[in-house]
């Protein structure tokens, strides 16, 4: 049950999430509204192994022993270090959820029972390339790269003199080249779905916002109208609550991915409009929602919308590349913001991406550079965007009743 918290006039909503932390879900600008919000969180459906590591990571830090007591010196298999490994490990749902498979599908049936003395260099390289005929090489760099933090964190703790996976020279998987997709191809891709659903693909290539930014983003953080010649129309990415996070089937509001996410992100005038009459047409809290309101799911989405858009768009004799995830409009974002010479400081903030180099240091960026990149932006609709949308304005569109529902 999630209850308001007033925070020197702003009003935070907080609730439980599914490991027992307390999370802000909202903040909200009157007490109404916030209770309003309040009313429609879920509530959270416990995750006992989540609640139990985090019991076990504050008995550590208490320094007390948990699971099996390895000294420095000692001789331990490898699943028992795993366990000691696990409790000191501070990532995210998602990152732990893939460290998981990989170590249950993986690492553990075939080093598990082996005590680390054993473990050689030569039977880890044998291995990776059984590996390498079936797996793809990004996938087999993702496995070694795993074994070899695990093994690197028992050389620190005194358990073995070196680290056997260490530089493994594996050859680094090729990028493939891939063709960025043009206004005009958006706005095709766009075209072929409902309204709503055309704007979140819109926003995904005009601003570059994550997925889970995008689904998670909450209504009191979309700012359209301000006081001011120059106000822009923007959307502020909630560093606290600012991207909605699905692993294992859990589904709850959290920080974005990275400190740097962030951010406000600001829009060309016909995202603006279109955004403006999307919220008039819900009176559900977030932007993008199923049709009760409930949030939405990655893999309802990719199944029921995404992937029949992808058809259409290219039975219109779209160019739409193969490998084309709703993550790519990011990709693509990033490109028309390079070939139009935007400031590389701006692309980073933009993109919620830190800083780098001396450039990131010193940039920064201003709102000269924002002006001229929401031109940019504007320009590219009109050259590319509106015509697509005037020849196909009174067609059906292919992907009409897809809706992807939580």
């Amino acid at each position: 049950m999630a209850w308001v918290e007033d925070m020197n006039g702003r009003f935070r909503v907080r609730a439980y999430g599914p490991d027992g932390r307390v999370a802000t879900m909202a903040w909200c600008q009157g007490r109404e509204e916030a209770v309003a919000f309040a009313a429609k969180v879920p509530r959270a459906t416990p995750d006992r192994g989540a609640r139990r590591e985090r019991r076990a990571l504050r008995l550590r830090e208490r320094g007390h022993a948990v699971g099996p007591l390895i000294r420095p010196g000692s001789d331990p298999r490898l699943e028992a270090w795993v366990t000691a490994w696990r409790t000191g490990l501070r990532v995210n749902a998602a990152t732990r959820a893939r460290y998981e498979c990989l170590l249950g599908v993986h690492i553990l049936p075939r080093f598990g029972w082996m005590r680390l003395s054993a473990i050689s260099r030569a039977e880890i390289r044998a291995w990776s390339l059984k590996l390498s005929a079936t797996y793809a090489p990004s996938t087999v760099a993702s496995i070694l790269a795993l074994l070899s933090g695990i093994l690197a964190e028992a050389v620190r703790g005194g358990l073995m003199p070196v680290n056997p996976a260490s530089q493994m020279g594996l050859p680094r998987p090729r990028r493939a080249d891939w063709e960025v997709p043009d206004p005009a191809a958006i706005a095709v891709l766009a075209e072929v779905l409902e309204e709503d659903w055309a704007l979140l693909v819109l926003l995904g290539a005009y601003t570059g916002m994550r997925w889970g930014e995008l689904v998670g983003l909450h209504r009191c953080n979309v700012h359209l109208t301000g006081a001011g010649t120059g106000f822009v129309p923007f959307i502020r990415v909630d560093a606290e609550v600012g991207a909605l996070h699905e692993v294992g089937g859990q589904i709850w509001l959290g920080p974005p991915k990275t400190h740097a996410a962030g951010r406000d992100v600001h829009l060309p005038a016909f995202l603006a409009e279109r955004l403006a009459a999307h919220l008039q047409g819900h009176p559900y809290p977030f932007v993008f929602c199923g049709p009760r309101g409930g949030w939405l799911r990655r893999s309802n989405f990719q199944r029921r919308t995404w992937a029949p858009a992808l058809t259409a768009a290219r039975e219109r004799g779209c160019a739409i590349p193969q490998v084309m995830t709703f993550h790519r409009l990011r990709h693509v974002h990033k490109s028309w913001m390079a070939e139009d010479h935007t400031p590389v400081s701006l692309q980073d903030h933009r993109l919620g991406h830190a800083p780098h180099g001396i450039q990131g240091t010193y940039e920064h960026p201003t709102p000269a550079m924002v002006t001229q990149l929401i031109a940019d932006l504007e320009g590219r609709w009109k050259r590319g965007g509106t015509s697509v949308e005037d020849r196909f304005r009174d067609r059906p569109r292919l992907v009409g009743a897809l809706t992807p529902s939580h």
